[in-house]
């Protein structure tokens, strides 16, 4: 009767064994799926990142571009109104200069 209750105990120790292995196992393949679905996380978040950043820059330099053709514009605006005004005085200035040749 010791016997038996020692095989049977023996029996359950080495199920217990087994279950313990099989559940190692299945513990081993979790954490391999985690990280798997981690680093694939980790990456398209990476690419979602650098997408938004392309796009930032790309409306940047749009941004810069514009900005830098109105300057340009305003510029050559501004330039021509001063010859203008210039070209207004060059009568003036004829004007004064027969003035004072002539006396």
């Amino acid at each position: 009767m010791a016997a038996e209750m020692i095989k049977e105990i023996l029996k359950t120790e080495s199920i217990g064994r087994e279950n313990e292995e099989k559940a190692f196992r299945q513990a081993e393949k979790i954490i391999q799926n985690a990280k798997i679905q981690g680093d694939i996380i980790v990456k398209t978040a990476v690419e979602q990142a650098e997408n938004e950043a392309n796009i930032i820059l790309s409306d940047a330099e749009y941004s810069s571009a514009g900005v830098l053709k109105q300057a340009t514009k305003l510029a050559s605006m501004r330039e021509k109104k001063s010859i203008s005004s210039t070209e207004k005085q060059y009568d003036d200035a004829i004007k004064l200069v027969f003035e004072t040749i002539l006396g």
